[in-house]
């Protein structure tokens, strides 16, 4: 096994399976604020900068402030419910109905345990170009 750069060479507990994720996630939560932060990278305790949360929702919340993140929340939890709605509407009509529901599902649950919410991973692409058909009118 590797040792990566300012960390423990074996890591204990939960951190040994989750590849350092909870203690990602702890550092980051005790940075969180309302203000958010001029610079991407939390301090662990050890000094080390941890580029990135490894979780989007915890990364917008910690780069633009806490009620950035939970409106950030909202609106994945709103785009998989509209999207249900949608694909329920017209599941008859377009077989494609379901695409922006797998697309919103996909990057909700990709963004638990990596940061996604950026255009260099090809699940935000792929949500972006999925969006504009949730936005058009269409007769039932």
């Amino acid at each position: 096994r590797m040792k990566r750069a300012g960390r423990k060479e074996e890591e204990t507990g939960l951190d040994q399976y989750t590849n350092g994720r909870l203690s990602i996630y702890k550092t980051y939560f005790t940075h969180l604020n309302w203000k958010g932060h001029d610079r991407m990278g939390a301090e662990a305790p050890n000094g080390e900068i941890l580029v990135h949360a490894h979780n989007t929702y915890l990364q917008v919340a910690y780069d633009h402030g806490i009620l950035t993140g939970g409106i950030f929340l909202l609106w994945v939890i709103f785009g998989i419910v509209s999207s249900a709605l949608y694909e329920k509407r017209f599941q008859e009509k377009m077989r494609v109905a379901g695409l922006p529901l797998a697309l919103f599902l996909a990057f909700a649950f990709a963004g638990v345990s990596e940061w996604v919410f950026q255009f260099g991973s090809p699940m935000t692409v792929a949500l972006m170009l999925g969006l504009p058909s949730l936005m058009w009118k269409r007769e039932q």
